[in-house]
């Protein structure tokens, strides 16, 4: 899958906060707009944006969120709804970590963290290279769920 990657417009992040739901087991994974607010999506203006909206041809699949820090960049991805469970999880992954290895030429390392019990996801991230590291407590909307961080490292060589 060729996906394309654009900084994230104020429009564009209107739409995945209010248009995708989650359901089932990944609805705690719906965005709290009015807790988060849209800046939780946008650098508007900023040429050095770090949140990106992903697309293959004109659809809008996915986001990735880039925060470095010296050598090591938190990220956070996410996929359409509608592109849950189908397959293209690997794909997304390691399209969203070229992304980062090709543009950001300083991180050697990328970190995220995973629900415990996303099993998938756990399972898409060791396939793409990433290395289990320490559990996580998280709050989300009041409520504390088990995170697992992980690690990727680039090949710089």
């Amino acid at each position: 899958m060729e996906l394309r990657f654009v900084a994230m417009s104020e429009d564009q992040a209107k739409w995945l906060a209010y248009q995708w739901e989650y359901e089932g087991a990944y609805a705690f994974y719906h965005t709290d707009v009015e807790k988060l607010g849209l800046h939780a999506f946008i650098d508007v203006g900023k040429s050095s944006a770090r949140q990106y909206a992903v697309y293959k041809d004109e659809d809008m699949v996915g986001f990735l969120g880039i925060k470095p820090k010296k050598d090591v960049a938190e990220i956070g991805l996410g996929m359409k709804p509608d592109y849950i469970g189908k397959g293209f999880g690997r794909s997304f992954l390691q399209n969203c970590l070229s992304f980062i290895k090709h543009n950001f030429e300083e991180i050697m390392a990328a970190k995220l963290f995973v629900a415990a019990d996303n099993k998938r996801a756990i399972h898409v991230s060791e396939e793409c290279g990433f290395e289990k590291r320490s559990p996580h407590k998280r709050e989300i909307k009041g409520n504390f769920y088990d995170f697992i961080e992980m690690e990727y490292r680039f090949n710089r060589e």
